[in-house]
């Protein structure tokens, strides 16, 4: 990671590919980024709603020199955020496709015990959307990614959102996102090719309104 930082001088930090490691079998399986992904997200960082390829903070190297802080209000989606303002602020980066890294994956992690709680997940993503703009909401991959976070902690309506703890207002398009996916039962939203057609369509119908 040092040398790619010497042998990039305009990089301001580094990851690497990383290996996930069951703590209860020892069992490992590596996760290395697709190169494409990687170039999408240089193109535009909006592509890491498509998938978070960075991975945990810990396979990150940064200069001292380059500030790279955390929002402590976050635990959650506390790193994809901060690679979101990172990337957005034009910080460039080398990526090493070897795994250097070994995560260890347990029950005890705040990844394992967040996911699928409401009450974590919905106000933490909504904070977040509120921090970067509506208008994010015009990529199809960060609409994509809020109409999955409604349908996988299964959100049905407003005060279903509310109830998770997040009371400052619901933009007007996920409420849209809503009326859609209460048309179809929860079941039926979890095929992926059907999910992907109806998100599509919703995307469509409300793309005029996303600023609003």
């Amino acid at each position: 990671m040092v040398d790619a930082l010497l042998n990039n001088e305009d990089a301001d930090f580094v990851f690497s590919a990383y290996s996930n490691v069951d703590l209860e079998t020892n069992k490992s399986l590596s996760v290395i980024a697709n190169l494409k992904s990687i170039e999408l997200i240089k193109t535009n960082p909006l592509n890491l709603f498509r998938s978070n390829v960075i991975g945990p903070p810990s396979v990150i190297m940064h200069r001292r020199k380059f500030s790279f802080e955390y929002d402590e209000k976050l635990k959650w989606v506390v790193d994809f955020e901060g690679y979101m303002r990172c990337l957005q602020s034009g910080s460039k980066f080398v990526y090493l496709p070897e795994p250097l890294m070994n995560i260890g994956v347990s029950n005890l992690q705040v990844t394992k015990a967040s996911s699928r709680i409401r009450e974590v997940e919905i106000p933490e993503n909504f904070y977040m959307l509120r921090k970067q703009g509506l208008q994010i909401l015009n990529n199809i991959w960060v609409f994509d990614y809020y109409w999955r976070l409604l349908r996988n902690v299964v959100i049905r309506d407003e005060k279903d959102i509310i109830d998770a703890g997040w009371k400052d207002g619901i933009p007007l398009v996920l409420k849209k996102m809503l009326v859609w996916q209460k048309y179809f039962p929860i079941n039926v939203l979890k095929v992926g090719i059907i999910s992907k057609a109806i998100m599509f369509l919703c995307f469509v119908t409300t793309s005029k309104i996303i600023d609003k």
